[in-house]
């Protein structure tokens, strides 16, 4: 789990990950690292969507994954779409 979190976590820092939900970003405002070194929800939270988004940044960096655009025709059929582009890509 560790892992997912420091790697969506780098997705969000370097704006490689898009979401339009503000559920999700509301989920990941309210995620911590506890003090033993656990990531989870904040106590009466959910964290569901981050670990659920953590999982798409995961699987979107595999060696030859589709990558996840969030431009195109299916973004426009598809207005919950999420975007998962190369580090760094994306205008800040």
């Amino acid at each position: 789990k560790r892992g997912l979190v420091d790697d969506l976590a780098e997705a969000i820092e370097s704006y490689a990950v898009s979401s339009p939900s503000a559920q999700v970003w509301r989920e990941c405002g309210r995620f911590i690292v506890g003090a033993n070194g656990s990531s989870e929800a904040a106590p009466g939270e959910h964290d569901d969507l981050v670990i659920m988004l953590a999982g798409l940044v995961r699987m979107a960096k595999q060696p030859g994954a589709l990558r996840m655009k969030g431009s195109g025709e299916r973004a426009a059929r598809v207005p919950t779409a999420y975007a998962y582009n190369e580090p760094n890509t994306l205008a800040r």
